[in-house]
């Protein structure tokens, strides 16, 4: 089993440590059953995870497309940490939100953005997966357009890549955390969508993601 608390703190770089560590406990299959993309918990609007990433995805997305416009004559170090800087912040904020649904029930954490839509693996899997393909395909352009480059810059460039992994590695070990008991097999479910920018991150030899994902 993984400390999930080690694994969220080291890939946030700092945030608020976890009271205990968070293991992947036994599974139960989910079943449909009508909720709405934010459930009402004691009069407050939950939102569960599918509504979380697709929210954090409307935000980094065009943060994703500042990196795809950049080349080898615009990038700069100033430009990608302002970009980066940016990214992990939404994603941190999607961190504690999906943290904080730890100990609801099943059908506000898994609900999905259909009224009546329980997720089940495959569609949860597919909710974080797309999330890493979109920032990881931002990364891997990113890698591509500053080979050619000075050493110092490429150097500082991969540490900013890494900050950006090592922050969505937080946040898939949040999801696993919070929904592993409530689906099985997600961990392969996410690798078997995310081949396309699995070589992302053995390039950059993630530690988060690399562990988490077995890669």
């Amino acid at each position: 089993m993984f400390s999930f608390k080690k694994l969220v703190v080291a890939a946030t770089l700092g945030f608020a440590a976890v009271a205990s560590a968070l293991t992947v406990p036994v599974h139960n299959n989910a079943v449909a059953v009508p909720v709405s993309q934010e459930v009402e918990v004691r009069g407050v609007q939950v939102a569960g995870i599918a509504k979380i990433i697709a929210d954090l995805t409307v935000e980094v997305k065009p943060l994703c497309d500042k990196i795809l416009a950049l080349t080898e004559e615009t990038v700069t170090v100033e430009v990608v940490t302002e970009i980066v800087a940016d990214i992990r912040a939404a994603v941190a904020v999607s961190i504690n939100d999906v943290l904080a649904l730890k100990g609801q029930d099943k059908t506000t954490i898994l609900a999905g953005l259909d009224v009546g839509v329980i997720l089940d693996v495959g569609a949860l899997a597919q909710v974080v997966a797309g999330i890493l393909i979109l920032v990881l395909g931002a990364v891997g352009h990113l890698l591509s357009i500053i080979v050619h480059l000075d050493a110092t810059l490429i150097a500082v460039i991969n540490v900013l890549c890494c900050c950006i992994c090592e922050v969505l590695g937080g946040l898939v070990v949040a999801v696993i955390a919070v929904a592993g008991g409530l689906v099985g097999g997600l961990v392969a479910a996410v690798v078997a969508l995310i081949g396309g920018v699995v070589g992302i991150l053995a390039q950059l030899n993630v530690s988060v993601l690399v562990k988490i994902l077995a890669l």
